[in-house]
């Protein structure tokens, strides 16, 4: 059986990092916690925008929420639809709309919040109770899966239009399971999807619905595409052999056809980071494992790979990664189970 405990979550020759769009450089980040709603003992933040808007949820006293934070920093609950008990935030545009789920036991309905707050009820597939909006475009286009279970990776990827029309993306040929992770300004869906070996495979969906099998560096064996952005550059994580072993792998696909394999933390003695995304600057954002064997926040730029830090009260065992970066540089993720930001 296949070690998935890193893809889980979420042929082209291998280029060095320095491909990487030309930026300026980035001083050390500072962590900051973001608050949780009144009652909550946990939360993680999964989007942000230029005008430092970030989502995600946070736990409350009956459940998990759906929830945005402002610029400050303060929080605001955006509920659920009517008969649900919990819902998730995991995307927003621009002009502030939010995609994500709401849901309860019998089933997951895809959201979307307007820039006012008003919640709206995607469409689903025929016949399925569970789907989930992952991200949203500049155009409000969104793309996530719907599935009749709750697991992602048991359903098909999907498209939405700006004015909530759903789209099944299908799979590879003779592929039975597809999943939709992000969305390009002009309707380019990254995401993954099995082929006729059973395999799930990083994929990439044209904005006509055609499916394109993205690139393995080494000898990968499975690989899933998390992010794109508007150039339609895309990055994830590679699972491959490494001797008798197994190493997984940050990778970015690039615009030329090509894969790039980024690099780790150095001397962490593992070969274990993933990518989550990236913004159009070519920042990129994920994690890495640590020479003391923990898995901490990475930012890949032209310069090469940096640690960005966890809360000081993020306890041994727990896992800590960066989510999202917008493309002034602002980036939010999870520490400890908790939300949080990262700043110059």
């Amino acid at each position: 059986m296949l070690n998935l405990r890193r893809l889980s979550f979420v042929v082209g020759s291998a280029l060095l990092l320095g491909a990487v769009t030309p930026m300026a450089a980035f001083a050390d980040p500072s962590i900051e916690e973001l608050p949780a709603l009144d009652g909550g003992s946990g939360s993680g933040a999964w989007g942000v925008n230029d005008d430092g808007v970030a989502v995600g949820w946070s736990n409350t006293e009956d459940g998990t929420h759906a929830v945005r934070w402002a610029p400050d920093g303060s929080v605001n609950d955006l509920g659920t639809l009517e008969g649900d008990t919990g819902s998730r935030a995991y995307g927003i545009n621009a002009v502030g709309a939010i995609v994500g789920s709401s849901s309860n036991a019998d089933h997951r309905r895809p959201t979307m919040w307007t820039p006012e707050g008003e919640i709206i009820e995607l469409a689903s597939l025929p016949g399925i109770d569970f789907c989930e909006a992952k991200s949203i475009s500049e155009r409000g286009e969104m793309a996530g899966w719907c599935a009749e279970s709750g697991n992602s990776y048991d359903g098909h990827a999907v498209r939405w239009t700006a004015e909530g029309e759903v789209t099944d993306l299908g799979t590879l040929p003779g592929g039975r399971t597809s999943t939709a992770t992000g969305i390009a300004s002009d309707g380019t869906v990254a995401g993954s999807a099995q082929g006729a070996d059973g395999r799930t495979q990083a994929v990439r969906w044209n904005p006509d619905g055609t499916i394109v099998s993205l690139p393995n560096v080494r000898n990968g064996y499975y690989s899933v595409a998390t992010g794109i952005n508007n150039d339609g550059t895309i990055v994830g994580t590679l699972q491959a052999t490494v001797g008798r072993d197994y190493g997984v792998f940050a990778i970015r696909w690039n615009t030329d056809g090509t894969a790039t394999e980024l690099p780790g933390f150095p001397n962490s003695g593992r070969d274990d980071s993933g990518a989550r995304a990236i913004n159009d600057g070519g920042v990129i954002v994920g994690d890495s494992r640590t020479p003391e064997n923990r898995s901490n926040p990475a930012r890949w730029t032209a310069d090469g790979v940096t640690e960005l830090g966890i809360l000081d009260d993020a306890g041994p065992g727990t896992i800590s990664f960066a989510a999202a970066v917008s493309s002034s540089g602002l980036i939010v993720g999870s520490s400890g189970g908790k939300a949080v930001r990262w700043t110059e």
